[in-house]
């Protein structure tokens, strides 16, 4: 399948336009060319950006559409964590397009990441705020705040405390070890949870994604 998904088997699974592609496809060359001076991503996986790190970040969209259809107001969505932008830069591409009411942010403490991404905003003219710092020394509070793979739930809780208010809601994919994680979690938190599990086509790893509301601690 990796070597089979590019960015027409994108197109066809998220319905996005010819722009959304090309914004993409600037981005995944820019990514490539980089790759070699600073380790963006694995090197094992350049030849499936469009799966492993797109169509894996995209999978996220329809939950931040579920979202901002019961809200008017504006929310603020931060991916912590973000990386070579996966999956919060993926899915602001996907929003240029699709208007909905989110305002994004990509926090990294990697400055080369930082710097990387710059790069891609700046080629696919896009209105992204960049913070080159560690996730729990950042105090601003957050509507939405996504990760992928940064830490297990107990310390990703425990290091986003003062991000959190009342109504912040996580997005969080995890692998096929989640239940583990959600034991201990439990421990210390009080949450709602929503377990949605992976299309896949993307991931048949037993893989899921994790959508926390009315969190608080113990």
């Amino acid at each position: 399948m990796n070597n089979f998904f590019h960015a027409d088997a994108f197109l066809n699974l998220y319905d996005v336009s010819r722009e959304t592609i090309e914004r993409l496809t600037i981005y995944s060359r820019i990514l490539i060319s980089c790759n070699k001076k600073t380790n963006i991503i694995s090197e094992s996986t350049e030849s499936s950006i469009w799966l492993r790190h797109f169509a894996d970040s995209a999978k996220l969209y329809n939950l931040l559409e579920e979202i901002d259809k019961k809200s008017d107001n504006q929310k603020n969505v931060c991916d912590i964590g973000t990386g070579g932008g996966f999956p919060g830069l993926v899915l602001a591409i996907m929003n240029k397009e699709k208007k909905l009411k989110l305002k994004f942010s990509l926090i990294d403490s990697n400055k080369k990441k930082i710097n990387f991404l710059k790069t891609v905003l700046s080629e696919v003219d896009l209105d992204v705020q960049l913070i080159n710092e560690r996730a729990e020394k950042i105090k601003q509070k957050q509507d939405i705040i996504l990760s992928r793979a940064v830490a297990p739930l107990t310390e990703f809780f425990h290091f986003t405390n003062d991000m959190l208010k009342k109504n912040t809601i996580f997005i969080l994919p995890k692998g096929k070890t989640w239940e583990k994680e959600i034991n201990e979690l439990k421990k210390k938190w009080h949450y709602k949870v929503n377990i949605v599990t992976n299309n896949k086509i993307i991931d048949n790893s037993g893989g899921v994604t994790l959508v926390f509301k009315e969190i608080k601690k113990k």
